[in-house]
Order: C-alpha cells, then structure tokens, then sequence
C-alpha cells in the first residue's frame, strides 16, 4: 500500500541505474502518475522489467521507453483503458502479463489501435473465467498477433469445460498462428465430464493433458495442458 511519498521518491537521480520494478498496490489508491511517466520515457534508460498494478497514463502521453521488455498489470489498470497507451509507450515490450483477470466492464478499443508487434510471450491469470471472457481473451490476442509463448491460468472455470478449450483453441488458430509453446492451468469442478482424448485434438499444442489435485483446494482438480 505505497503512498504518493513513496512512489514520488523513485526518480532517476536517485536510481540511474534501475532494471527492475515492483510495486504491488492491488485495490489501494493510485499515486503513481508521477511514477509512469518517468517509466514509460527515457528517464530511466536501463528499466527492463516493471510491475504496477494501477498504473496512471495520460492518454496525451507522447514520450516511450525503449528498454522496456517486460511488464505485468492487473485488472486495475485493464478496465480503465491504458493498455493502448502503454503498448504506444513501450515499443520493444517482449513479455506481457496480465493478473487477476476477471470479467470486468472496460471498452474493447479497435484493434487497429492499439496492436503490438513487439511482443512474442503472453500470460494470462484469470481469477475466474464466464463465456464473456472470451471476448476479452479475443481482443488481447488479436491485439498481439506475432505471440509465440501464451500462458494461461485460471482459478475457477463457471463454464462448460469442453466449450472452453473448443473456444479458446478457435481463438488461437485465428489469432495466434505463431504460437510454438503453450501451457494452461485450470481449475476444474467436473472431472468426470473431462474428455482429455478429445481436447488433445482441437488444437496441436494441446498435446500434453494432465490432471492433478488441485494443492489450494482440496475437492477439485487441476488441469493441466500443454504441447510439452
């Protein structure tokens, strides 16, 4: 829970030499306007990996930084449409994660808009996936056509199992042809309605299908899938 205080103490003179960041402020107060400027310009020339989770960019924000390659985000800074501005700032953004991903209302901006070619591996946490998470999932993927790593994580699957691998391996053939490695872990409620032959069909890198006892929670299974 850093204050303005905190954020506002994180300049370039004070660390010239800084690669990476983390700053967890998941659900508090936003007060890294200040912050994200500096990182996403010139002002710290070596900033490789960075983590905020409410990141504040103006939409005017006309300056990038180039040494950027990876950056993780959550819902926070998803549903209040940064992400375009982010992707205009970071140009040679190679890794890409998004955390606690939920179904949450934000406006799907053209594509057009905001696609980025730079960027080849992608991981996806959901907290929970609906069949309106499809959509969501749609747009990211559309929006970063060149991916060769997607990875995927869900804590609670409310929809039909088999639908959701039939959607998503739709979604990667359209989206993703690029792709060489894939790997997603999710959370299941019916093992027994589980076809693992018939998902190993819907896509080439679902090759590999595991299931397992789920550690965080005892009566349900993890499912695990994979091309490896």
């Amino acid at each position: 829970m850093p204050t303005a205080q905190q954020c506002n103490a994180i300049l370039p003179h004070v660390l010239p030499h800084l690669k990476h960041l983390y700053i967890s402020n998941l659900y508090y107060s936003n007060h890294t306007e200040q912050l994200c400027r500096l990182i996403f310009s010139s002002s710290f020339p070596h900033l490789q990996t960075c983590q905020i989770d409410q990141m504040t960019l103006s939409h005017f924000h006309s300056t990038s930084s180039l040494s950027l390659k990876q950056l993780t985000v959550s819902t926070c800074t998803w549903k209040t449409n940064m992400f375009p501005h982010i992707f205009n700032a970071s140009p040679n953004l190679y890794y890409l994660r998004v955390t606690n991903f939920q179904t949450v209302a934000f406006e799907l901006i053209p594509n057009s808009a905001s696609i980025h070619m730079s960027v080849r591996c992608l991981f996806i946490h959901y907290s929970s996936i609906v069949e309106e998470s499809f959509n969501q999932l749609d747009w990211i993927l559309s929006t970063t056509p060149r991916l060769k790593t997607f990875i995927l994580h869900i804590n609670e699957n409310e929809i039909d199992i088999e639908f959701l691998f039939v959607k998503l391996s739709y979604l990667m053939n359209q989206r993703a042809p690029y792709l060489t490695r894939f790997k997603a872990k999710v959370a299941l409620n019916e093992l027994s309605l589980l076809d693992l032959d018939n998902i190993k069909h819907l896509h080439p890198l679902f090759s590999n299908v595991k299931v397992h006892q789920n550690m965080h929670q005892n009566d349900n299974h993890l499912l695990v899938l994979s091309n490896k």
